[in-house]
């Protein structure tokens, strides 16, 4: 589960924060977003894991590919 979750868990925001639905709704963990995901979208919990380890990778991948571009240029 989420770390940091629950009462006290967030400093103090200034009230222009909680002023839309789409602001407080930025303050949602990932763990609880991915489980509202489930519920409204009908994704299974083993299709995102694996949209996420794909993802992983591609990022994996292209920090590896900017590394190399830096050495090069160096």
């Amino acid at each position: 589960m989420t770390c940091g979750y629950g009462p006290g868990s967030l400093s103090n925001l200034a009230d222009e924060v909680l002023v839309t639905q789409a602001a407080k709704d930025c303050l949602l963990p990932m763990g609880i977003t991915s489980e509202n995901v489930v519920k409204e979208y009908s994704f299974s919990r083993q299709v995102q894991d694996d949209f996420t380890s794909s993802s992983f990778q591609k990022a994996a991948a292209a920090i590896k590919t900017q590394q190399r571009s830096r050495r090069g240029r160096k």
